[in-house]
């Protein structure tokens, strides 16, 4: 039922002692490049009051990811199979630097445990991986990307604009970013050691590309026939 999952999930760990369970899955979230080149810009140019402001506005926007996570992918297989809403296990790391990469990188990790406990009836049982879990955590990037831009432009006054293409991605205008030249976008590996990554854009990018292929196909196929 709607709804069965939607309770603030439990701590998976401590960022400041402790560390993820080393089968601990790691979602992956990033912003548009243009939020890390701005962010650049500004410590380059030690525009304090804004960098803050905009990492603080990051920071709210991945807490509000996790619990979307929780909210849309918050379900366990049971010793039947059967997807049953749970209390996930999580915890948010943002980061804004990427190894090897000598410019600003804000992304976050939402670390997950394996494992979690039934609403239904307390017992602990595995992520529904492959299922709701995964189909779940897919739905909660389109709404990540919204709130990025409706927060900064509420909060720094940025000016977004649509740059075509398959997912119709928007990036900032207005304050104009640095040369993007040089500049691409990388996936952090973490801090905790190699892991299993799960890319919250994967399957919405994948899905957007197909649909793209296929009425370009169409397109085609009626401008040939007229």
């Amino acid at each position: 039922m709607y709804g069965d999952n939607h309770v603030d999930p439990a701590p998976l760990f401590d960022p400041g002692t402790g560390a993820p369970p080393a089968d601990a899955l790691d979602v992956y979230f990033h912003p548009p490049l243009s939020l890390s080149l701005v962010a650049d810009m500004f410590a380059r140019a030690d525009v304090r009051a804004e960098l803050d402001q905009l990492r603080q506005v990051y920071a709210d926007i991945t807490q509000q990811a996790l619990i979307d996570v929780q909210r849309k992918a918050g379900y366990v297989a049971n010793s039947r199979g059967r997807a049953i809403p749970a209390r996930l296990e999580l915890t948010a790391l943002v980061e804004d630097t990427v190894p090897g990469e000598p410019s600003a990188r804000l992304h976050s990790h939402i670390y997950v445990g394996r494992t979690a406990v039934s609403l239904e009836n307390g017992e602990r049982y595995p992520l529904a991986l492959g299922g709701r879990f995964s189909r779940g955590v897919d739905a909660t990037y389109v709404p990540f990307l919204r709130r990025i831009v409706d927060d900064t432009t509420a909060a720094l006054g940025f000016v977004w604009m649509e740059q075509g293409g398959p997912a119709d991605d928007q990036e900032i205008i207005e304050p104009p970013p640095d040369q993007w030249d040089g500049h691409d976008l990388v996936v952090c590996p973490g801090g905790y050691g190699p892991r299993e990554q799960l890319l919250a854009d994967a399957q919405w990018r994948a899905a957007v590309a197909k649909s793209w292929r296929l009425m370009t196909a169409k397109r085609e196929r009626q401008r040939r026939t007229g």
